[in-house]
């Protein structure tokens, strides 16, 4: 009997030293690409408080820094939007402006600014490709698109806007 489990063991053994071993590795690699930038156009922040007077002139004069921004869904890096659009997406621009505004007698003037942006509308694709290992290789096939979009707006701070409000 034992003889027989013995036998039965070294068969086991010879049968899996010529099947070939299942050590092969695959999977699926993805990566978002920018596939269409739109033209710039222009979108503001909201109104803020600058400076108010009362009766004679209001002015309001300064520098303003304003971050520029990405929203949305961004698959792509930061650095390669940037490479894209010609300027960084992740610093900051300050820029001198000002205004002036006549006031009234007895009223109460109060100057106003908002950032103005120049936003572009991100479509990106998501591409993917097959990897795979066998036993003395790996390879991997051809980027194809997938069906899944994307859209981010980036917003780059082109400087102040002011307005006047008399009560």
């Amino acid at each position: 009997m034992r003889r027989l489990k013995l036998s039965i063991g070294l068969a086991g053994a010879l049968l899996l030293g010529v099947v070939p071993a299942a050590s092969a590795i695959s999977g699926t690699q993805y990566q978002w690409r920018i596939v269409r930038v739109s033209a710039p156009y222009r979108t503001h922040g909201a109104w803020q408080f600058c400076a108010q007077s009362h009766g004679g002139s209001v002015t309001c004069s300064r520098a303003f820094t304003v971050a520029n921004t990405v929203s949305g869904s961004l698959g792509v890096s930061d650095g390669l939007l940037s490479d894209t659009l010609g300027y960084s997406v992740t610093t900051s621009t300050t820029l001198t402006g000002g205004a002036t505004y006549k006031v009234p007698r007895h009223k109460i003037g109060i100057a106003q600014w908002r950032a103005l942006f120049d936003t572009r509308a991100i479509h990106q694709r998501l591409y993917k490709r097959a990897w795979g290992c066998g036993r003395a290789s790996c390879g991997h096939g051809p980027w194809t698109a997938t069906s899944r979009y994307e859209t981010a707006y980036a917003n780059r701070y082109v400087g102040p806007d002011f307005r006047e409000v008399i009560r």
